[in-house]
């Protein structure tokens, strides 16, 4: 009877014909299920086994992805070790640049030989204001080396365009939201000897002249443009400012200090602007204004460093420096206090920074 199911007049024979066969298959897997103390039966002569589908993988649905951060069952999961804490900050920045002209003798409009050669070196670093950010902290140390080759001159074979040496230091404590109680510090000086042309009178050297203000006041800081600009002023009501000629072969009345002193002490106010502006991705702009006052003289420095960076190795540079002191000489009836420097560079550059 189980081997002949009631089978509907309408079915085609071929559909009859599939059901016997599946209905004869049931019947004998059934049959070796329950009789398999029975001998072994033929490899051949046995039914499919039953087919595992495989289905799609939605585990992914039930995945918890939003914990809320536990309150009252302890502190927060740390996500930064200390391990990875960077306190201080480094910026490091050198070029060196140089020009090279040679003529023949013959050469038919005439000239001279030339050989120029400009060295900037700068270190730079700061406190690092994420894990401290009640406290103000900078430091740089700049120097900048300008030579040229002089074959006209009659005593010197080469002469000095620029040798400055500086040191800036700025600390102090958070008063307010972008106001500090600070100290600023500042040094300059050279260090290879200086004369003027066709002459052995010496014009500057180590020391001579050198310069350290100090000031106490407040600093205002403040960025913008999406951290492409930096600016920071300091203002010091009260600062002391230390002039030095130490080489007795100079005239001290060059740097504004009275005739046969060798060091000049002066008290009064002092004021700082800077500003780093990132134009583009290769054009910055860094400027420094400083501004001394001992309520007699008036001394104002300005210096500004145009950077265009070709690449990661060659850049060209544009520094403007502007000096107004009302105690130098005015022997220049055009210029009179107003004096400046301007240098233009191309060459090699290596920076690195951990800002």
């Amino acid at each position: 009877i189980a081997l002949r199911p009631e089978v509907p007049d309408s079915m085609t024979a071929l559909e009859k014909h599939r059901l016997m066969r599946e209905t004869a298959e049931r019947v004998r897997y059934s049959y070796m299920l329950s009789h398999s103390d029975e001998p072994l039966h033929l490899a051949w002569l046995l039914p499919e086994p039953p087919q595992l589908h495989q289905t799609p993988d939605n585990s992914r649905e039930y995945l918890i992805t939003d914990l809320p951060l536990p309150v009252d069952n302890g502190p927060a999961p740390v996500l930064i070790d200390d391990i990875d804490r960077i306190n201080w900050l480094h910026a490091f920045d050198s070029g060196v640049q140089f020009s090279q002209a040679y003529l023949s003798p013959n050469w038919y409009q005439g000239g001279t030989n030339s050989l120029t050669l400009l060295v900037n070196f700068l270190w730079d670093v700061k406190i690092n204001e994420v894990y401290h950010p009640s406290v103000l902290f900078t430091n740089s140390v700049s120097y900048k080396l300008g030579l040229y080759s002089t074959p006209q001159d009659l005593y010197h074979s080469y002469g000095i365009s620029q040798d400055l040496f500086q040191w800036n230091l700025k600390a102090g404590l958070r008063a307010s939201n972008k106001w500090f109680y600070s100290v600023t510090l500042q040094f300059k000086t050279q260090f290879l000897h200086n004369y003027g042309e066709n002459s052995q009178e010496r014009k500057a050297s180590f020391l001579s002249p050198g310069e350290l203000n100090l000031g106490l006041g407040m600093t205002y800081a403040t960025t913008g443009y999406k951290g492409r600009l930096k600016f920071n002023s300091s203002i010091s009501p009260i600062s002391y400012n230390l002039k030095t000629c130490i080489d007795r072969h100079i005239d001290p009345t060059l740097f504004s200090m009275p005739e046969g002193k060798k060091y000049y002490n002066q008290i009064g106010s002092n004021a700082e602007l800077t500003a780093e502006w990132r134009l583009t991705d290769n054009i910055a702009w860094k400027s420094r204004l400083f501004i001394f006052t001992n309520y007699d003289e008036f001394q104002t420095d300005w210096e500004n460093t145009f950077n265009f960076y070709i690449n990661r190795f060659l850049s060209t540079q544009i520094y403007l420096h502007m000096r107004y002191d009302t105690a130098s000489a005015a022997t220049d009836k055009g210029w009179r206090y107003w004096m400046i420097k301007e240098i233009l560079s191309f060459g090699f550059r290596y920076a690195f920074s951990t800002k």
